[in-house]
């Protein structure tokens, strides 16, 4: 039976070294992603000592300045720091004609005469930082080209959109796989081989690198697992199946910061009417004439966020069009602590709010197990727990290839030999089929390995026969 696994957790092992590395790397990298971006772009996200102030401008004003700077652009979302000396950030998209009248946010009308913009060459969509004291812009990012976006990308679809998604959720699908094989291997076949708890470094060569292998295997085996599996919820194909899932036992969130289901009462019960001057700034450009509701704005959904003690860092989402509404949520390390808000934008009345305690019990474990893959449920330890987990993976990825060089014959592919004569337990095809199930991409390669497998052996069995025969002849 131990032949089985082997063949199978070296050959799938193997081929998905590569992307493998490329996860762990990647993944360490983005568990330090505020502590990377407070570095390498201070000049953006800090305001100087001296100019921290006890009263901050109003958030339209800050609005008016960047939309006064880029007139092409309609602001999306607005991002307020939970330190006084940290800048607002406002996240705008570039108005074309193809989407100017399904643009989300909030534009200008008309440019302000007179003031000289920014916006030449810029590119769709960047991020825009002000001094929440001042209103001056200390500068804007292109969000594609930063550093810690991209290691994002190349961590989530290798840079390579749907196809590449796909790829990382086989591959991960497939390190869940192999860390379990891996263990049925490692397992002791006898209770003084004590040499399975620790590598035995001043042995040989092979049993250096066989020990440094599974032993790591062993003691990260569950980290290793619990950084997989909550990876999970964001692929393709076995995420849509567990949100398929968790609609079908209703225990789906009850709304979500991006989901934009909730309308705002337009028209309101009653017109009253108002000139342009009197409208704020960020729903300017849905006044068509003089009947037309004054929107409350995004300083008063803002009070009203505090008078329900939603505080800290907060995103705000701004509506879209004139039945859109106005999202805010706070965003905290531990998922209890985070509420969201869904704001009529003419009214101020409050059209959802989502606390830990409205969410059923499945989303709220798979909330948890995100913060945790992502190395924020519980500050510094949990992400030198993800990077110990990424620097074993590394480790595992390297020893695994070193042991196949060092196996491998000149001339073959050190695929371990078939034993023909052991037939595959039947509870091990039931387990097999059963994983392949849990794992729609998993299952199809395994379908695609076993026929590969089969031929492979089936060509060295006739090239063996051939040999035989050849020698024989002589």
């Amino acid at each position: 039976m131990k032949q089985i696994i082997w063949r199978w957790h070296f050959f799938c092992g193997l081929v998905f070294v590569p992307v493998f590395l490329v996860l762990s790397v990647t993944g360490g990298l983005y568990l330090f992603n505020d502590e990377f971006e407070d570095f390498a772009y201070s000049e953006l996200l800090f305001v100087d000592d001296g100019q921290v102030q006890k009263t901050a401008l109003p958030v339209h004003t800050l609005l008016t300045t960047a939309l006064q700077s880029f007139p092409k652009y309609t602001v999306q979302m607005v991002i307020l720091p939970d330190s006084p000396a940290r800048t607002v950030e406002l996240v705008l998209k570039r108005v074309t004609e193809s989407n100017e009248k399904s643009s989300v946010g909030i534009k200008l009308k008309e440019p302000v005469a007179g003031w000289q913009t920014r916006e030449e060459n810029k590119p769709h969509r960047l991020s825009v930082f002000l001094n929440p004291y001042n209103g001056e812009i200390a500068g804007e990012l292109d969000n594609s080209d930063r550093f810690m976006n991209v290691v994002k990308d190349l961590h989530g679809e290798l840079l390579t959109g749907s196809i590449g998604t796909k790829l990382v959720e086989l591959a991960a699908c497939w390190a869940i796989a192999i860390v379990l094989t891996g263990l049925v291997l490692w397992f002791p076949r006898a209770a003084s081989h004590k040499s399975v708890f620790y590598p035995r470094l001043f042995s040989s060569d092979k049993q250096r690198w066989r020990d440094l292998h599974a032993v790591t295997g062993f003691y990260f085996s569950i980290p290793l697992l619990l950084f997989l599996m909550s990876g999970l919820p964001w692929t393709d194909v076995w995420g849509s199946n567990f949100k398929q899932f968790k609609e079908m036992i209703g225990q789906t969130a009850t709304t979500s910061f991006f989901d934009r289901s909730m309308r705002s009462v337009y028209p309101p019960v009653s017109l009253e009417p108002v000139s342009l001057e009197q409208v704020p700034l960020e729903t300017a450009s849905f006044v068509s004439d003089s009947r037309e509701v004054r929107p409350i704005g995004v300083d008063a959904v803002l009070a009203i966020a505090r008078d329900q003690d939603v505080t800290g860092k907060l995103k705000v989402k701004l509506p879209m069009g004139k039945k859109g509404v106005y999202t805010v949520q706070n965003t905290e390390d531990d998922p209890a602590l985070q509420v969201l808000l869904q704001v009529d934008q003419y009214s101020g009345n409050i059209i959802e709010k989502v606390s830990w305690d409205d969410n059923p019990a499945i989303e709220k474990g798979v909330s948890i197990l995100i913060k945790i893959h992502r190395g924020e449920y519980f500050g510094l330890a949990n992400q030198l727990l993800g990077l110990m987990t990424a620097l074993a993976l590394v480790l595992i990825c390297s020893s695994g290839i070193v042991m196949w060089v060092k196996r491998r014959k000149p001339g073959t592919f050190g695929m371990p030999v078939r034993l023909e004569e052991r037939q595959t337990p039947k509870w091990m095809v039931v387990v097999t089929v059963l994983f392949g199930l849990f794992f729609p991409l998993l299952g199809m390669s395994l379908v695609t390995f076993y026929v590969g497998d089969f031929i492979f052996s089936m060509v060295r069995s006739f090239k063996k026969s051939q040999a035989d025969v050849s020698s024989n002849a002589l």
